[in-house]
């Protein structure tokens, strides 16, 4: 239920962030939030032993999505006394524990609060910036493995090349950040990403990180669909 009232909320917002639907949407999400305990401000989210979203530390990636959706939220909605009281749970909760996260879960709270500052200190966002290219590869991409840690499935492909998932996340992420396109660093990530288009589908191709599965399969599709979703946007820039 957390996971399904985020992501309305997200969706919802998205689409056009004061309409009724959109605070319907938010008064349930609120109502689902974690009130105490070492959790307070976060929600219920998969933990299936999946990376890299549904592990038991994805509670917090989830809050970075109920971050994402407050961003956009009208002003005069955030004001209300009781909504305010959430969101500064929600902040509170993702300055608390982003120390302990992958620098992808990180990555996510770095997007979210570039709608929603308050969800990261100035200092510590220049921080996962210059983490996040530190880890860029020499061919302008990024290894799953960089955005880590994650926990080690033995039946998972073995893949230590750039990887078009985490590239078009990097990408895209850093460009909602601040990055230019005329930062050299940005421009070798875009290369990368425009030579690893599949020419005949216009989408980009990225594996399982826990199982092998057929060619086709709607597990392998759900991860392609995943690297397009980031990698096109990096591609269209935020300038």
């Amino acid at each position: 239920m957390g996971v399904e009232a985020i992501l309305s909320a997200l969706l919802l917002t998205l689409e056009n962030a004061g309409s009724a639907d959109a605070v319907l949407a938010f008064d349930r999400m609120w109502r689902l939030q974690i009130s105490d305990g070492k959790d307070r401000g976060a929600w219920a989210w998969f933990s299936l032993d999946l990376n890299p979203w549904e592990m038991p530390e994805s509670k917090f990636f989830g809050a970075t999505m109920a971050a994402l959706a407050v961003g956009p939220a009208p002003d005069g909605y955030r004001g209300r006394p009781e909504v305010h009281n959430h969101v500064a749970a929600l902040t509170a909760y993702l300055q608390r524990e982003q120390e302990s996260q992958s620098l992808h879960n990180r990555l996510m709270l770095l997007w979210a609060s570039t709608g929603l500052p308050d969800a990261l200190p100035a200092a510590v966002r220049r921080v996962i910036v210059e983490e996040v290219w530190r880890r860029q590869r020499p061919d302008g991409g990024w290894t799953m493995e960089s955005l880590g840690p994650w926990k080690q499935q033995a039946a998972a492909p073995v893949s230590t090349s750039s990887n078009s998932y985490a590239t078009g996340l990097a990408a895209f992420v850093l460009q909602q950040a601040g990055a230019t396109r005329s930062d050299t660093r940005l421009i070798r990530a875009l290369d990368w990403l425009a030579l690893h288009q599949d020419s005949k589908q216009g989408s980009w191709a990225a594996s399982s990180m826990n199982k092998r599965f057929e060619a086709g399969s709607m597990q392998i599709q759900f991860m392609n669909d995943a690297a397009t979703a980031f990698a096109s946007p990096a591609l269209l820039g935020s300038e």
